[in-house]
């Protein structure tokens, strides 16, 4: 369907009618809705439908912005969505989940437009749906309402869109998240049984003018084995790795996909990642895969200097051999990065490998401040790390400095200590609801239970605020003087808090069940 909100849905009792404003047809869902009253709305398309145990979702998008363009084509990142339940019988009722899932479409970068974005062009491969992030739920309409249904949806991947134009030319920076085994960190870590790792995500650096495209795809994703975390206290959650091997079933899924892979390892060699950087490293050389271990941590940056040619002395050979897509060729092969996360040392390692490629891509355009283009590609680069860090740790990214080519000052300390305290709570007490949302979304819950978390953050937040209020007040009354008052009251209040919640910790953290292999 042409973007913009071209789309009236009316709903009633008996029937839910879709009508194209734009000319594309009229069609209805006969005894779906279990409202009694009559709305209608106007929507940019239909994101999918989802079920849980026996209730029926339909979701609308009814309010986005455009991000930019892609060649002709409006890139829209949702703003707001509304969910109609559609079950007529009796049925549990899910309101949490689906606030939950509002909140979650509507401000975790979700981009739709006519221009299949979550296709790659850098490498030719079959028809692949596996970076459609609502396929599911496009699926679950489109059985529902038939071909038709088509024109009135929208395709949407998760991730980021970023985009410059420096006069005639353009650059695109795309990142697009796999709804295979999707979730959150602690969550969700390795691979499944068919070789689809968690935070797996491929990310294409694209540059146009008005005559030819080049482009180049790098891709991350959790370290491909069966791993998992035993979430507690520690500020390091214990790692355990399973003996079963499913390195060899990953890479296939790799190699069909992308051609050669050369693996690429940040992780370190020793204490709390060290364990799993040995099993990997096992798994690699008994299945004779090409790839490097680089410890980001022990070289202190790699954006500079004498660190910066060692990286590359370990990458380049391979970077350079698979190319990019270009006038007559295609990437002939990708670099896989991880780190533990897939998010911090990873996105600054890949920008380094960008910007490498980056040179190469300019030489097909006339650009007189190559310089100034390099510097808003890093831009780009910089926003990309902290969306993908925002939708799967609940953070900005860590090190983001080093893209400045900065080593690490007082000032960068103090942010990324901030940031790793935001992670450590949100991570242990926000995430078991974050994980629930990604289920729903992503997996066939039809017929099945799910696991409900309760909202353990938002009673803090409003017991917080409930003393804020009652002692802030009383300080002011007996003093008289309110700002004194109010920055007295946040800081003892902000204290004793932290001070309950780590005294009950332990009950708090919403935990992770297995998610076993299938």
């Amino acid at each position: 369907m042409d973007t913009g909100t071209n789309l009236k849905v009316t709903v009633s009792p008996e029937e839910i009618v879709f009508e194209s404003i734009n000319g594309n047809g009229t069609f209805a869902m006969k005894g779906q809705h279990i409202d009694s009253r009559k709305s209608a709305y106007h929507s940019y398309g239909v994101y999918g439908m989802i079920t849980i145990s026996k209730s029926s979702y339909l979701i609308l998008v009814v309010d986005a912005v455009i991000r930019g363009m892609m060649y002709e084509h409006a890139v829209y990142e949702i703003r707001d969505v509304e969910i109609i339940q559609l079950t007529r019988e009796k049925a549990k009722n899910f309101t949490n989940e689906m606030k939950n899932v509002k909140k979650f479409l509507e401000k975790t970068g979700i981009y739709f437009s006519t221009y299949p974005l979550y296709k790659t062009m850098s490498i030719k491969k079959d028809e692949d749906k596996d970076f459609l992030f609502n396929s599911l739920p496009l699926e679950k309409f489109l059985g529902h309402a038939g071909d038709k249904g088509s024109l009135f949806s929208v395709w949407c991947i998760q991730g980021f869109f970023g985009s410059v134009d420096i006069g005639t030319v353009c650059l695109r920076l795309i990142s697009r998240r796999s709804w295979r085994r999707a979730g959150a960190r602690y969550f969700s870590r390795g691979s499944d049984a068919s070789g689809y790792v968690s935070n797996y995500v491929e990310t294409e650096q694209i540059i146009y003018d008005g005559e030819k495209t080049v482009s180049h795809l790098q891709v991350r994703g959790s370290i491909p084995l069966i791993w998992e975390h035993v979430l507690g206290r520690e500020y390091n959650p214990k790692i355990v790795v399973s003996d079963r091997k499913i390195l060899h079933i990953a890479d296939k899924v790799l190699r069909d996909k992308y051609g050669d892979v050369f693996y690429l390892n940040l992780i370190r060699n020793s204490g709390y990642e060290g364990m799993l950087h040995c099993a990997y490293e096992k798994e690699l050389l008994g299945n004779n895969k090409e790839g490097v271990h680089f410890n980001f941590f022990k070289e202190g940056g790699i954006l500079e200097g004498d660190t910066r040619k060692k990286f590359l002395g370990l990458v380049e050979q391979a970077l350079l051999s698979f190319g990019y897509h270009g006038p007559g060729s295609l990437q002939s092969g990708v670099i896989r990065t991880n780190c533990i996360d897939c998010l911090d040392r990873t996105n600054i390692s890949q920008f380094i490998m960008g910007e490498i490629i980056l040179e190469k891509q300019l030489s097909h355009f006339d650009i007189e401040d190559k310089k100034h283009f390099c510097e808003q590609a890093k831009c780009l680069w910089y926003d990309n790390g902290n969306s993908l860090s925002m939708q799967y740790s609940g953070s900005f990214a860590l090190k983001s400095h080093f893209l400045s080519r900065k080593r690490q000052g007082v000032v960068d300390r103090l942010r990324d200590g901030i940031i790793g305290f935001q992670r450590y709570f949100i991570n242990r007490l926000c995430h078991g609801s974050l994980q629930t949302t990604y289920e729903i979304l992503t997996t066939d819950l039809d017929g099945k239970t799910i696991i409900s978390y309760r909202d353990r953050v938002g009673t803090i937040r409003k017991t917080f605020l409930l003393l804020l209020i009652t002692v802030c007040t009383a300080s002011w009354v007996s003093t008289g003087i309110f700002i004194i008052s109010l920055l007295c009251s946040t800081l003892a209040i902000t204290l004793v808090t932290i001070a309950v919640v780590l005294i009950f910790l332990d009950s708090l953290i919403q935990k992770p069940r297995p998610r076993a292999p299938q």
